[in-house]
C-alpha cells in the first residue's frame, strides 16, 4: 500500500504516470490524467510503446506533449 501512495504522488508531481511490462513483455505506457475543475481525474490520455523499456530522460520527454494535451483538454471540461 506504501508503494502504491508514493506512485499517486510521483504522479501527481510529474503529471504523469510510467509503467513497464504491466500490458506484455517489452511493453512501456504513460498516462496522464484529464481533471475536473475541482481538480479530480475523469478520463485520461495514455500511449504504449513497444520495443524497449523507457528511461526517465525518454518517459520525460514523451510526456510532455501529453501532460500538454491533457492540460487543454481539462481546460474544456465544465
Amino acid at each position: 500500500m506504501e508503494q502504491i501512495q508514493e506512485d499517486l504522488e510521483r504522479t501527481r508531481i510529474l503529471g504523469y504516470a510510467v509503467t513497464h511490462d504491466e500490458v506484455g513483455s517489452q511493453v512501456s505506457s504513460i498516462a496522464t490524467p484529464i481533471l475536473n475543475l475541482r481538480n479530480e481525474a475523469v478520463a485520461a490520455i495514455s500511449a504504449g510503446i513497444v520495443g524497449k523499456t523507457l528511461n526517465p530522460q525518454d518517459a520525460r520527454n514523451y510526456s510532455k506533449n501529453m501532460v500538454q494535451a491533457a492540460r487543454q483538454l481539462s481546460a474544456r471540461i465544465v
